[in-house]
């Protein structure tokens, strides 16, 4: 899935919950006062988020916030109140009277291994980590500290997946890497 298709899901997702939220302000039932659980399908990929409604005061809700949380854990984690702190936000939300939408990113992962670069000119091979997110049918390999968002290319070599697989240390001073030859397109 592209950069590109992640946003439009993105997108997609705020404004189906903001159409959801608008409706249960007229009909009471599909987002109840408090914390809920959702699913939306967006092109075959199921995503869930929670959504916190303010406690009825009188007034339909002001604003909607949607919290994208980044590395700060999945969306579904970062509502618990005292176990992280983007959960102060239902707090604020029961106090000010706004909503809070929390959608869960896609699963993602660290990999390492070895990335071919060059040094001073000459070509190496580094020892290297970066993501995979699965878009709900496969793991895709990305690449932001080499600019890859797309994919990354034949350049990449994996070989740990997750932050607590060290078995690639055992190559370590013993791996040997010729590049013979290198083609550019």
């Amino acid at each position: 899935m592209k950069l590109r298709d992640s946003l439009k899901a993105l997108l997609c997702t705020f404004v189906l919950v903001h159409a959801g939220i608008a409706a249960a302000q007229d009909a009471g039932a599909n987002y109840p006062a408090g914390l809920s659980e959702h699913t939306i399908t967006v092109d075959g990929v199921e995503r869930r988020y929670r959504v916190h409604m303010p406690a009825p005061q009188g007034a339909a809700p002001r604003a909607l916030v949607l919290v994208l949380h980044g590395g700060g854990g999945i969306g579904p984690d970062v509502t618990r109140l005292g176990a992280h702190p983007l959960a102060v936000f239902r707090t604020v939300a029961d106090r000010e009277g706004f909503v809070v939408v929390y959608p869960a990113g896609l699963p993602a992962r660290e990999v390492g291994g070895l990335a071919y670069g060059q040094v001073k000119g000459k070509p190496v091979l580094a020892w290297h980590a970066w993501p995979e997110y699965h878009d709900g049918k496969q793991w895709r390999a990305v690449d932001p500290t080499w600019n890859e968002p797309e994919g990354v290319d034949g350049t990449h070599w994996k070989l740990s997946v997750g932050d607590r697989d060290a078995a690639w240390l055992n190559l370590m001073g013993k791996l040997k890497v010729e590049v013979e030859k290198v083609e550019t397109r």
